[in-house]
């Protein structure tokens, strides 16, 4: 009697080891989930704010052209307003390659975050698993010593 007692205790351990396991993964991947969001948002504040600035730095340069082209009395036709042409094209690439840049940075902090939650809840599984295992076994141990 006592060992079928031991066996259903090794059993119960187990079960309980389990769904411990698995609240504890759940718990581990909302974490990771909520990390991966804030660090997200971190890098797309960061982006939001460099172009900002870019731009604003952009705008000034091309003012300060504009200004140094009617100050020497050269018209905006020809070389010079190509120039100008050049630098608005060569600004607008900057900017846009910095905020696809801004993009992917946001993007591969949400994916992080995304496998390390399903690292997470793979871990758990398999700590899931392997308490299960150890209270089936714990509990074939203690009916076998019941058994002559």
């Amino acid at each position: 009697m006592a060992a079928v007692a031991l066996a259903a205790a090794s059993l119960a351990h187990g079960a309980y080891g389990a769904v411990d396991a698995r609240s504890r993964g759940k718990k581990a991947a909302k974490s990771a989930r909520a990390l991966a969001a804030e660090n997200a948002a971190s890098a797309k504040a960061e982006s939001e704010e460099a172009s900002r600035r870019l731009k604003g730095q952009q705008e000034a340069n091309l003012s300060e052209a504009r200004a140094r082209a009617a100050a020497s009395g050269v018209g905006m036709e020809g070389s010079q307003g190509n120039f100008l042409s050049s630098m608005e094209s060569g600004f607008a690439a900057e900017l846009d390659w910095l905020e696809k840049s801004g993009a992917s940075a946001e993007n591969i902090a949400i994916r992080t975050g995304e496998y390390a939650a399903t690292s997470a809840t793979g871990q758990a599984s398999t700590a899931a698993i392997g308490s299960i295992s150890s209270g089936l076994s714990g509990a074939g141990s203690w009916y076998a010593l019941k058994t002559p």
